[in-house]
């Protein structure tokens, strides 16, 4: 049996770079149909590749015919001039020996392009699949498959619902080439293709697994919405990254307090890939473009829809800063309304739809090179320039976010001396309003914009790690100890004014008095230490605190003093209550004990089965 390599010859995102993988393919004497999965090549390259190769054939899905090439001595006479990543082709092989054709597989071969019709491409998928589950992802828009075994010189046949004695190809196999019919046309990422994604100790199989797969149909929402598909990207989710979450060469930092943040962040890495020389136009643009991909993405994931996240969270934050877009051209984070100011760039995106459509926010990123600075890529693009969006989304935000009302405040302590780092934190009362925190500045005063509602107002220090709610807002200067005491502020489109907490100490002093520290270990049905689980304390109330168990299953809580029940928690499941002999039940939850100042005796929590069985 001979045996020949490939030519590789780089990708298609326009750098050459080495192949992520290799692939063989037995190629038989006479007819076969197979995969083009390295980059772009003139069609010269494959017959280098195989000497023996006398004619190749690729399909022309828009003209629904055949565009070939043939070995004619020194000459490749034909219509075929060049191989595209993702191509299927027939191959005719000379001689009586079948070849071993060893070749590059790049990732983006997996990344196809599917017309009305027929189609005729490379299967870069999961080796092995069953064609239901490889082709699951194209649902009712599929319409037949078929394959060709070399071997027996045979078609083999796949249509979706037909008797499976009908269906003679049953599996698919990688580098193969493949006939699909769709009732229309769109962009494929084959199940299997994904990007590498490494992990902290601290996150357990479970957890894996589950991120693994967000970020699967992170990429293949892309692929299949926008038509859009980076290489090459790895993610990385470590609660020990300096940063929350953020993209940077190639790469996507996460944590799990931002585990969602996956639709933002390879948002960043498709403006990167649309415009490698450039992407970085205005800070507002990039990410309020981003914000509204990823608010897409979670409508697709079936989280909430795009309309429910706009109403919900979006608009009321919109309307809690009082910053101008034009001041967000460098950075977000501007006179301490970076979340807020995520918000309204979202806002500005939605309405430069409004205006120009959404396919100018992908030109935008593609043209950018073309020209000299962002604002001339602007105009260009969205044929108005900069200043006049400005003065348009100015007059905009006036009429439909306008901005809310403030809460006004200031804390002092002993004699009535200011006091810095004190978290303001607002809880909504009964349903109404949008949680809202400021830090009060070295005088003591802050203020904070907030949602029309109705809020507990508590108090904790910002300085330390581990802060801790030490009071409740009451009406008065002093401080309610428990939450059910607490006066609810209410804010109805006016600003409040003249909020005045005086402390009796210093909030550290406070906090270490007032609250004492809950830890444990979380074993699973084996005695294994068990990571990625959040374990909540839960007051009679109303007041949570909680942690999440590190790579050795451990937690450990700061809480106000008083009686609590422990719940755990694994993503949205809950797994149970901590129950009698430190067993997790569903039935009987028994009472810790927190004491200000002290830190109670060690809990060992058991867990009754794995993670994933609790939350089948």
């Amino acid at each position: 049996m001979a045996a020949v390599l490939g030519a590789g010859l780089g990708s298609t995102i326009g750098t050459a770079r080495a192949a992520d993988d290799t692939l063989t393919t037995t190629l038989q004497p006479g007819w076969n149909l197979v995969g083009w999965t390295e980059g772009e090549a003139e069609v010269a390259a494959i017959f280098e590749a195989l000497p023996g190769l006398e004619a190749v054939y690729a399909w022309d899905a828009q003209a629904q015919s055949f565009r070939g090439a043939a070995r004619l001595g020194d000459e490749l006479p034909g219509e075929l001039d060049t191989l595209t990543p993702g191509m299927g082709l027939w191959l005719y092989l000379g001689g009586t020996d079948p070849v071993e054709w060893t070749r590059p597989f790049l990732p983006e071969s997996s990344f196809v392009t599917l017309a009305e019709g027929w189609n005729l491409v490379s299967w870069g998928g999961e080796d092995g699949l069953t064609v239901d589950d490889g082709l699951a992802t194209l649902g009712a828009e599929l319409g037949a498959v078929a394959a060709w075994d070399a071997e027996s010189g045979q078609e083999l046949h796949h249509v979706p619902g037909a008797p499976a004695t009908k269906n003679t190809l049953q599996r698919l196999s990688r580098g193969s080439g493949l006939w699909i019919e769709v009732l229309a046309g769109r962009s494929w990422l084959q199940p299997g293709v994904t990007a590498p994604v490494e992990f902290g100790e601290e996150y357990s199989e479970d957890r894996r697994a589950e991120l693994r797969a967000l970020v699967d149909t992170a990429l293949a929402f892309y692929a299949h919405r926008f038509g859009i598909f980076v290489p090459g990207i790895t993610v990385h989710y470590r609660d020990d990254n300096e940063q929350a979450c953020f993209y940077s060469n190639n790469t996507i930092f996460l944590k799990e307090r931002c585990w969602t943040a996956i639709g933002h962040e390879y948002g960043h890495a498709v403006q990167e890939h649309l415009a490698p020389s450039d992407y970085r136009g205005p800070a507002w643009l990039i990410e309020g473009v981003a914000n509204r991909w990823s608010a897409q993405f979670h409508e697709a994931r079936e989280f909430r829809t795009y309309n429910e996240h706009l109403r919900e969270t979006t608009w009321p934050d919109a309307r809690r800063t009082p910053v101008p877009l034009e001041d967000l051209d460098d950075t977000l984070f501007v006179d301490g309304y970076g979340h807020h100011n995520y918000s309204i760039v979202h806002v500005a995106i939605d309405r430069l739809v409004e205006l120009n459509g959404e396919d100018r926010t992908f030109r935008y990123h593609q043209e950018r090179a073309r020209y000299a600075s962002w604002q001339e890529a602007f105009l260009g693009v969205f044929e108005l320039s900069v200043d006049e969006f400005y003065a348009d989304f100015a007059n905009y935000r006036a009429e439909f976010f306008p901005q809310a009302p403030r809460v006004h405040g200031r804390v002092v302590g002993p004699d009535d001396q200011p006091l810095a780092d004190v978290r303001v934190f607002g809880e909504p009362h009964e349903g109404a309003g949008a949680h809202w925190s400021a830090i009060t500045s070295p005088d003591g005063t802050f203020e904070k914009a907030v949602s029309d509602g109705s809020y507990v107002v508590s108090f904790t220090d910002f300085s330390q790690t581990d802060d801790c709610q030490f009071g409740w807002y009451d009406g008065d200067t002093s401080l309610a100890l428990s939450r059910v005491d607490a006066l609810p502020l209410t804010v109805e489109g006016a600003d409040i004014n003249g909020v005045r907490i005086s402390l009796s100490a210093t909030p550290e002093a406070l906090a270490s008095e007032l609250c004492g520290r809950v830890t444990g270990v979380v074993l699973g049905p084996a005695g294994e230490p068990v990571s990625g689980v959040h374990a909540l304390l839960l007051r009679q109330d109303g007041l949570t605190e909680g942690d999440g168990t590190a790579a050795d299953g451990a937690f450990s809580i700061v809480a106000p003093s008083g009686s609590y029940y422990l719940s755990l928690h694994h993503g949205g499941c809950q797994l149970g209550w901590l129950g009698p002999d430190g067993h997790v039940t569903r039935v009987e939850a028994v009472l810790l004990q927190v004491v200000g100042g002290e830190t109670g005796e060690s809990v060992n929590v058991r867990l009754p089965a794995p993670v994933s069985a609790l939350c089948q």
